[in-house]
């Protein structure tokens, strides 16, 4: 093979060394012949900025001598008999004094800067002639300049022309003629959808000869889909798009939704006033739509972190000056984290301001940890429209069902009074009220015992109480106690609880009993499980056994009578009957939250006792060599198998009894990547449901009695109560069954019950049922349902197919993608001056607002501003920079540099434009014509300056090497999106379909884990298979930590922050992957299959065909000779290597085929490769 590819290399190393002595830099003639008079915005304050500003600048805190350079009032001022500077007299001048001076030169020697001569020289100057000073150019309100009127009319084509060529007459300068057609379409092909044209394309191009032809092409390429695809990158760069969150484990994060709002939005031409502020305060508009909600997802592309140990405070005081600076670049060229820490240095930018501006964004709700999830709150969904037809279908499929379960059932309804006569009778002969002997309070609340068996309390309602009971009952064996808790119209809303809202909170239930023999002998009887009818969110019964006064148990928003079941773990009491303490602590932090009315009930039914959970046995780990994925996958032969905990599993593992494991407890397992099953018995009373909570690191699966309840894919920490499940218990003797999946890191699980029908019936039911209960008809329609669901199979089905179609619901909500959104805060956050930038260090308090230096912020209304008013401002028809900069850089993305080059710096140590009228003429059309994007690049495209030809002289690249004053068309090295795509597009492999997930295609092995943590999910790359090989590069995967290998080599940013202006490099690295990568070979052999097939009538035509879709023109006579001579070479190469031949042309996944034999294949897959390797095929002419 690689004698086979040196004829290529050599070729390919003749064009190299041509491309470099041709843009080979010099220094421009033009920058040294500025004019006579120097002007103060474009000579002299770039010169005080770069030397002078340190010291003498905004910034206060490192002022010396009390001296500023950059405001006129101060370098003109009276310093004592003597001026900085003295209009029209240089020599009086202390500036100018003291920068001449040989023997104690300014700046200082050990500042490391020194003037040259040609700036002393200019400054001199500047003075003599009167010192005009000029505010900065860019923070002035662009004024429509005349279009200058030029002697010639016949090269301008539009306004921007005149405005050029007015330029290059004054440099003595002509601009080249028009490029030939061949290279227009593909220049605009490239400029406008990011793709080379197709042949068809070419030539039907070349063919039109109508006048309107490259009109027309215009605006065919804007209309395409590929257009909002092509100028999305650009976006996606400055607003820091990536899949990642960033720091720490860079684990993966959902928000790819918003990249597809972006190409929509370009292709739609979404004016561009309304897509700044979808994007800064979407979901501050009057009922934003979803899209505009989506749209919000640029605030929250920063990187974020959750790492261990970090300081919230820190972290959100860094997202939101990151986002100032992001704003600030993006919007207003500026660089405004120069103002973090301290006055910007060249700016008239105060830190204060830094943080006026801060205040905007300083009131986003969220967490500062991510969590390491890939949805982070706030988050939207946002349904495909066949998901949104599918939602609609399961909606009205699950009202047909919830409807026909209400339907009569004539043969099983007639049963239900038999069967709720049953059960009040059992209930009648189950509980027992308790009759108290004695009762008492710990803060003084007044108990007093009713007729009826209930406790009232009366006088003072204190913050906090424990109530005490004691009681007799006779009952030997007790297994259970019930709590009552009453309405009574002395309480707020008529309710149980004492609370305003007539809400209560338990956070403590104990039970202490002694021996009717020995009744001062009490001993403390463990309760081990609770039942209540209902429970408030997040305020279950099971928290009045957990001894934390934190938590508790309430009702909200049930105020009726409630009831709660508790167990003990063992019968309590002997034939002698049994002597009861009981106590009902009420220690919440809401104060006042006690119960007012309650009863107490004993029972010593045995069916009330609590389901006994046995020892866990757990199995494994079983690893994998590759991704925790094919282990959650994998059945490892236990998997619906009958399980025998004293045999092993067929691979020498054996279970092993795990009695330590306690419920409630998060228990660390064993293994990097792997699997492990725990399992234990569970034996039930009486047929019953039990709640299950389980946490776990990573994934799990969960059975019961075979049957599967759980499948959670999911990396995450494990903690407490992150899934439920309900086991459906037999009587007797059940399985339960887990698999735990580590995806690599901490390995770790945890169960415990969370409610248990301890009565067989649902603890509501059973309150419905209780003799003393008079139902309301939702009772009864209550009852009804569940007699239906425990005693017809008919109805049993029905609900088993509402239950699926919810299912297929919820799987389909699983299924729609999220993506992060912005929400402002209910409650402000304040914003604070950081000093020197620290959290930790807060200074005066700081409201919203914009700097001082550009328009002021008008409103309308009162009250704090938020994203919506600073959104509005940046597009507010005065304000001097929103307009200039981005009508620059969509000038770069055509001629490769900006008007100002500076992209990211409008500022004093930016460029000055050097065709600063063309630039205020452009940014005008521009918001004063509805902020129109296609229209500013249609009216670009179509100007002789762009339609010039690239090849020029020698003596004019010497005079202006990057065609700053653009006397020749645009040439310069294809970013590495456009040249990926190009490849693809150019074999035949391109897919080209818009939108969806991130795809991850080929990449070298190793990159992804020589920088990941083993517990991220991003910690190994596996590439995906199919079309995801071949999508546009857009839809890459953007691992921020480590970007794809393949952008990132021809200079791709990582996106770990705002980057307006890409580097352009040209190294040996970059040639070796269009040479050896993967995905350059396989679209190689693509394209010399497509090259193969084609009905043409020899080799030559095959050549020339081949090369006119690499390069849209046809070779010349010197270049057909050069490749066929190639091909020849490689043929006779491959014919004496056949083992090299099939090696390189089963290279990718791709599985097209050719009925050529190997040797040919592989020859022409060289030809091809070459094609993909010219400088013309990576360079835009």
């Amino acid at each position: 093979m690689r004698n086979a590819c040196s004829n290529a290399v050599g070729f390919l190393c003749v064009v190299a060394l041509l491309q470099l002595s041709v843009d080979a830099r010099a220094t421009p003639d033009w920058e040294e012949s500025a004019g006579s008079t120097p002007s103060f915005a474009r000579d002299i304050r770039p010169i005080l900025s770069n030397n002078c500003f340190d010291c003498h600048g905004p910034d206060e805190d490192v002022r010396e001598a009390d001296l500023r350079l950059d405001q006129p009032g101060q370098a003109f001022r009276d310093l004592g008999g003597y001026a900085a500077v003295v209009p029209g007299r240089p020599m009086e001048s202390e500036l100018y004094l003291r920068i001449s001076d040989p023997d104690d030169p300014m700046p200082p020697v050990e500042s490391g800067k020194k003037l040259t001569v040609e700036d002393i020289e200019r400054i001199r100057e500047w003075i003599a002639a009167g010192a005009l000073w000029e505010e900065h150019w860019a923070h002035k309100t662009p004024l429509r300049p005349a279009v200058p009127e030029l002697a010639d009319t016949s090269w301008p084509r539009n306004a921007i022309d005149h405005f050029v060529l007015q330029h290059l007459q004054q440099e003595g300068l002509e601009p080249e003629p028009e490029a030939g057609k061949e290279a227009l379409i593909r220049r605009l092909s490239l400029d406008l959808t990011g793709l080379p044209p197709t042949l068809a394309e070419i030539d039907t191009f070349l063919n039109d000869e109508s006048t309107d032809a490259y009109e027309r092409l215009v605006d065919r390429l804007l209309g395409s889909p590929r257009y909002g695809e092509h100028m999305a990158r650009a976006w996606l760069d400055a607003a820091r798009y990536g899949d990642t969150h960033g720091f720490h484990l860079d684990n993966e994060r959902l928000i790819w939704p918003y990249r597809d709002w972006v190409i929509a939005a370009l292709n739609d031409n979404l004016p561009f006033d309304r897509f700044t502020i979808e994007q800064l305060a979407g979901d501050l508009l009057p009922d934003p739509t979803l899209e505009q909600l989506v749209a919000t997802g640029f605030i929250r592309l920063n990187p974020t972190t959750a790492e261990g140990g970090f300081i919230e405070e820190e972290y959100l005081a860094k997202y939101a000056a990151e986002r100032v600076g992001t704003m600030g670049t993006v919007w207003l060229g500026t660089t405004m984290v120069c103002a973090q820490c301290h006055d910007h240095k060249y700016d008239p930018i105060s830190q204060r301001e830094f943080y006026e501006l801060f205040a905007f964004f300083n009131n986003t709700a969220e967490a500062a940890s991510d969590g390491n999830q890939p949805s982070p709150e706030p988050t939207v969904k946002v349904p495909s429209s066949e998901q949104l037809a599918m939602r609609a279908a399961f909606a009205d499929q699950v009202a047909q069902i919830l409807a026909r379960l209400e339907e009569p059932f004539p043969e099983i309804d007639a049963r239900q009074s038999e069967w709720e006569a049953h059960w009040r009778a059992r209930s009648a002969s189950r509980w027992t009220v308790l009759k108290p002997r004695a009762f008492a309070t710990r803060d003084g609340t007044q108990l007093t015992y009713l007729e009826d068996g209930s406790i009232l309390a009366g006088s003072e309602n204190p913050a906090r109480d424990m109530y005490e009971v004691i009681a007799h009952t006779g009952l030997p064996r007790i297994t259970a106690l019930r709590l009552e808790a009453l309405p009574h119209p002395t309480f707020p809303h008529g309710a149980a609880g004492r609370a305003a809202n007539g809400n209560f909170v338990l956070t403590q239930f104990e039970l202490e009993a002694a021996s009717g023999a020995r009744p001062s002998a009490f001993q403390r009887i463990p309760l081990v499980a609770a039942d209540a009818d209902h429970s408030q969110t997040d305020w279950p019964i099971a928290n009045a056994l957990d001894g934390d006064p934190q938590t508790g148990w309430a009702t909200l928003p049930k105020l009726d009578r409630r009831t709660a079941v508790f167990a003990t773990l063992d019968p309590v009491g002997d034939e002698e009957g049994s002597l009861l303490r009981i106590r009902l602590g009420f220690d919440s932090v809401h104060t006042g939250h006690s119960i007012g009315r309650f009863r107490l009930w004993v029972s010593s039914d045995p069916e009330l006792r609590p389901a006994r959970f046995g020892s866990w046995f757990s199995l494994g780990p079983f690893p994998t060599e590759e991704n925790g994925e094919l282990a959650f996958d994998q059945d490892y032969g236990i998997e619906g198998a009958q399980i025998d905990v004293t045999a092993g599993s067929g691979e020498e593992q054996s279970w092993v009894e795990r009695p330590e494991w306690g419920d409630g407890t998060i228990h660390s397992l064993e293994g990097e990547i792997c699997a492990t099953y725990l399992y234990r018995t569970i034996d039930a009373p009486q047929e019953r449901e039990v709640i299950l909570a389980l946490g776990s690191d990573d994934a799990l699966k969960v059975w019961c009695n075979g049957e599967l309840l759980l499948s959670e894919r999911v990396a995450r920490g494990a903690s407490r109560d992150q899934n439920r499940v309900t086991l459906q218990l037999q009587a007797g003797e059940n399985e339960l069954l887990i698999k735990v999946v580590n995806f690599g890191g901490e390995y770790a699980f945890v169960t415990e019950v969370v409610d248990e029908d301890l009565a067989g019936l649902p603890q509501e039911i059973a309150r419905i049922l209780d003799p003393n209960h008079s139902p309301s008809s939702d009772d009864r329609l209550e009852l009804r349902r569940t007699f239906r669901r425990l005693h017809s199979s008919e109805y049993r089905e029905v609900q088993d197919e509402l239950n699926t179609t919810r299912a297929r619901a919820d799987a389909l909500e699983e299924e729609i993608p999220t993506t992060l959104v912005a929400k402002e805060q209910d409650e402000v956050r304040p914003a604070h001056v950081l000093i020197r930038g620290s959290y930790a260090h807060k200074g005066e308090e700081v409201s919203p607002d914009t700097p001082a230096f550009l328009p002021r912020l008008s409103r309308e209304g009162e009250g704090r501003m938020s994203r919506m008013d600073l959104a509005l401002w940046l597009v507010d028809g005065d304000h001097p920079l929103t307009a200039r900069v981005t009508v620059n850089r969509l000038w770069q993305e055509l001629f490769g540099v900006g008007l100002v080059k500076t992209a990211e710096d409008f500022g004093s140590r930016g460029e000055f434009p050097i065709h600063s009228e063309l630039l205020d003429h452009l940014a005008l059309e521009f918001s004063e014509r509805g902020w129109d994007t296609k229209r500013l690049l249609r009216q670009i495209v179509a100007s002789a300056t762009y339609r010039q030809d690239s090849k020029t002289s020698d003596a004019k690249r010497v005079h202006d090497p990057e065609n700053r004053l653009l006397a020749r068309g645009p040439r310069f090295r294809l970013d590495a999106e456009r040249i990926r795509d190009s490849i693809l597009a150019v074999s035949g492999l391109l897919v080209n379909k818009v939108g969806g997930p991130s795809v991850r295609p080929y990449q070298p092995d190793g990159i992804w884990e020589a920088v990941g943590y083993s517990s991220s999910n991003t910690a190994r790359y596996t590439r995906q298979t199919g079309d995801a090989l071949y999508r546009r590069s857009l839809y890459s995967f953007w691992k921020r930590t480590a970007p794809q290998a393949s952008m990132q080599i021809f200079d791709a940013p990582s996106r770990e922050a705002c980057i307006v202006s890409r580097a352009r490099t040209n190294t040996p690295l970059q040639a070796l992957a269009l040479l050896n990568d993967t995905q350059c070979i396989e679209a190689a052999r693509a394209f010399a299959i497509t090259l193969l097939e084609e009905d043409v009538a020899d080799d030559r035509e095959r050549l020339i065909r081949g090369f006119r879709r690499a390069t849209a023109r046809y070779p010349s006579t010197s270049e057909l000779a050069v490749l066929s001579k190639l091909l020849e070479t490689e043929r006779e190469e491959f014919a004496a290597n056949e083992e090299g031949a099939t090696h390189l042309t089963r290279v990718g996944d791709s599985t097209l085929s050719s009925d050529s034999e190997v040797a040919e294949l592989a020859a022409w897959t060289i030809v091809c490769n070459l094609l993909f390797n010219l400088d013309e095929f990576v360079n835009k002419e």
